[in-house]
């Protein structure tokens, strides 16, 4: 018992009482102080233990922890006695819970403006449990409207999306990735019918990539066609699914195998192999799957799609088509022969054998002649794919005779048998027959304009000796007027003239074309009133014009660059009559195109400023904004020149050289403009025009087979010499105009250069020169004093 304590008992009974209690007092308070504390051993068997510390608590847990505050109440000038430690807990446990509870919600309503305190603003009260990501594992809930709640992919849902297979019942689903084969076959087609999400679809692919090995020939077709068809990206699993079916293609029939080809050629990449396997198959003499005229028509336009022009399915089409049976062609439905023409011109493969037989079935004629009158739209679409292959048609071995021959027929056509070749001008002529003959069957005035859904409107025309109508497409009918333009007589401005009076004659018509037809429509307008003047009325075109100036100015920049080009040919044409809407359609184009210029092409950019300068120099009004349009167009001129191989698929090789002389020559007419270009433009078209020289030498450019290198070269040359610049000098070639000089001389001798025996091909030569242009070149050379290269 401790000393202390045992005093208590020993305090003498003779002491007073006050001195007696405040001994008791003394001895009650230090028992209870050390009350807790181990009893004193003696000295010799204490053992000394190492004191272990104990962590400290840190931040707000700390207050009220510290020794002074626990053990020693705090006693200043006789206020009470004041404990902390209750005080400590309390506000330990109001920093929790405004750490916790309040701050992350106070961030969150600090962000808000709530106009009163009522109980429907206290959203966080009446909160309840929600369904996981809209699933209802449980199925019992139909969801809204009984709509189908959106799936998501989320790692919380290992099995991907539930799906209801087709065949099951309405509460039955399964997750996709545990669909087998034959399950994923299903889903994949019921998914393409009903356009589902793009989560689902992606599901469907992943799982599609891993059981595609147990597939079956006819469920490998169907999961191409669903894939191919949807066109989100999934060129592994075709490229995965292509390797399988190479692997399984005696399973396949010539049908199956054209519509793969249809398949592969329709993606965003090209599977060339692909392709090279079908054509070998069905090419394949040995094999017992052969095409026929349809399922060749088929695979052809799947190459063409591919722009692949593969010489062996080649030679099997043109041995299909042309192979005749105790004489007789095959015969072609009138769309199918035409689709194949567009085929053949696109990959470059059309002669005139394959012209004899297919014209006359896209015409409607047959081996005998023809079986009934050829109909309307049947003539419009062949004038269609003739205007578009109009350049390609002429090149086909022309016959002047027989073009001459056949120009001054213009009665119908009473063909007796199909020849065996045909020239491309016999063939435009035959197909202007055609197209003359059905028009004048026809009340061209009575043109109805239908709007459709679709990007051309439907033209009704009715027939002169019937009741009954003929429907045609708005384009096709569109094409065949500007093949008459072309290829016509004034009699054929006069129909051309009647179908814009009835396509484009009111507002209510006008609206139903798109602004590139309605400017198309203008440019055939302008062509009939030079042919033929006074026809068309100027009323027509106005219209036109004011449906024109109501469209958005983003449209506009569509459609700047032949709209500018064709204004100046309005006024031209139509003189005043016309002036007060093409002065506002002018403005507006240039107004539109001043903040949009980044979206033109550097040729579209140079033909819609060379346009609006040509119309400033009709209409004054114009004249301000052209000029600033000019300015803005030559300030970003460095950034579309080299935007022009980047982004426009030209390999880095730039702008070509017709388009650098088209620039050479639009800055240096100063009568247009008036203004002078800096010296670093004239520098940069320089540089561009040696390096398009060195592309393609002196002889025919690739880009415009029209326009050889020489040519490209004469017409810079006179472009920099009418600038006049002091300081330039064509034997300097640090300036514009001797750097394109020198340049010149250096193809000049390559062109000419005598090297002995030549032991390379032709196609690794250069080009020769055209005598008259080399003689036009040589006439420069004279006159601004520099020496011309001779042969050696």
């Amino acid at each position: 018992m401790p000393k202390i304590a045992s005093l208590a008992f020993a305090i003498p009974w003779r002491l007073p009482s006050r001195a007696r209690a405040a001994c008791r007092e003394f001895c009650s308070l230090s028992a209870s102080s050390s009350a807790s504390a181990p009893t004193e051993r003696p000295e010799r068997h204490r053992k000394a233990k190492p004191q272990r510390q104990r962590k400290k608590p840190q931040g707000a847990a700390a207050w009220g922890t510290e020794e002074d505050d626990i053990d020693e109440p705090l006693v200043a000038h006789g206020r009470r006695q004041i404990a902390f430690r209750e005080d400590a807990a309390v506000a330990q446990h109001a920093l929790h819970w405004h750490r916790v509870d309040v701050q992350r919600n106070q961030d969150v309503m600090d962000s808000l403006r709530h106009a009163s305190c009522t109980k429907a603003d206290r959203w966080w009260e009446s909160w309840e449990a929600e369904w996981d990501e809209d699933w209802d594992w449980e199925e019992k809930w139909a969801g809204i409207d009984n709509q189908i709640a959106t799936g998501q992919d989320d790692p919380r849902r290992p099995k991907g999306p539930l799906l209801q297979l087709a065949g099951s019942s309405s509460s039955s689903y399964s997750p996709v990735a545990a669909l087998n084969h034959s399950q994923l076959t299903r889903a994949m087609v019921a998914a393409r019918q009903r356009h589902t999400e793009e989560l689902e679809w992606q599901a469907l692919c992943r799982r599609a990539d891993l059981v595609a090995v147990a597939m079956t020939p006819a469920e490998l077709l169907a999961v191409c066609r669903c894939v191919g068809e949807r066109q989100s990206g999934q060129l592994k699993l075709l490229w995965k699914l292509a390797s399988l079916v190479v692997e399984r293609v005696n399973a396949f029939t010539a049908e199956d195998l054209a519509c793969l080809a249809n398949v592969y050629s329709s993606g965003e990449a090209v599977h060339h192999g692909m392709l090279n396997v079908v054509a070998l198959v069905l090419a394949n003499e040995e094999d017992e799957r052969v095409m026929g005229p349809l399922l060749a028509e088929d695979v052809l336009s799947s190459f063409a799609r591919a722009n692949y022009p593969l010489p062996l399915l080649l030679g099997e089409f043109r041995r299909i088509v042309l192979s005749a049976d105790d004489g007789v062609v095959p015969l072609l439905p009138s769309r199918v022969a035409l689709r194949a023409l567009h085929s053949l011109v696109q990959l470059k493969a059309l002669d005139e054998e394959l012209l004899a037989v297919l014209l006359p079935l896209a015409l409607g004629v047959s081996q005998s002649g023809f079986s009934s009158a050829p109909s309307f739209p049947e003539a419009c679409n062949a004038a269609s794919w003739a205007c578009s292959a109009r350049q390609v048609l002429l090149s086909l071995s022309p016959n002047s005779s027989t073009h001459a021959a056949a120009s001054e027929t213009s009665q119908a056509l009473t063909v007796t048998d199909v020849p065996s070749r045909m020239s491309g001008e016999e063939a435009l002529v035959r197909v202007l027959q055609v197209l003359r003959a059905t028009l004048a069957e026809r009340q061209l005035s009575f043109l109805k304009v239908v709007p459709t859904m679709q990007a051309a409107p439907l033209c009704v025309i009715p027939e002169r000796e019937s009741i009954s109508a003929s429907q045609v497409d708005g384009h096709a009918l569109l094409s065949a007027a500007e093949l008459l333009m072309a290829e016509g007589t004034k009699e054929d401005a006069l129909q051309v003239s009647d179908l814009l009076k009835a396509a484009v004659g009111s507002s209510a018509s006008t609206n139903a074309w798109s602004l590139q037809d309605q400017v198309r429509w203008l440019h055939l307008g302008a062509a009939v009133g030079i042919k033929a003047a006074g026809v068309l009325p100027p009323a027509v075109v106005e219209t036109t014009l004011t449906s024109i100036l109501a469209k958005k100015p983003g449209e506009l920049v569509s459609s700047a660059a032949s709209l500018a080009l064709l204004l100046p040919r309005l006024v031209d044409t139509f003189g005043t009559a016309i002036a007060a809407a093409t002065t506002d359609v002018g403005i507006a184009l240039c107004k539109a195109l001043l903040p949009d210029l980044f979206r033109l092409r550097l040729s579209e950019a140079r033909e819609a400023s060379q346009g609006c300068l040509q119309l400033a120099t009709r209409l004054p009004k114009v004249a301000p904004l052209s000029a600033t349009l000019l300015q803005a167009t030559i300030d970003g001129l460095p950034a579309k020149i080299k935007a022009e191989c980047v982004f426009h698929k030209r390999g880095g090789q730039g702008p070509g050289g017709p388009e650098i002389a088209a620039w050479c020559s639009l800055l240096a007419d100063n009568e247009l403009h008036g203004a002078e270009s800096p010296e670093e433009i004239w520098l940069l078209l320089a540089e561009e025009a040696k390096r398009a020289l060195a592309a393609s030498g002196l002889g025919k450019d690739e880009d415009d087979p029209s326009m050889s290198g020489a040519v490209v070269a004469i017409e810079v040359l006179e472009a920099l010499r009418r600038v006049k610049r002091n300081g330039w000098s064509a034997s300097d070639p640090a300036t514009p105009l001797g750097a394109v000089f020198d340049a010149v001389q250096r193809e000049w001798r390559r062109a000419t250069a005598i090297d002995g025996v030549e032991l390379e091909d032709a196609e690794h030569e250069a080009l020769p020169i055209i005598a008259t242009e080399e003689h036009r070149l040589r006439v420069i050379f004279q006159e601004v004093g520099v020496q011309a290269p001779t042969d050696c």
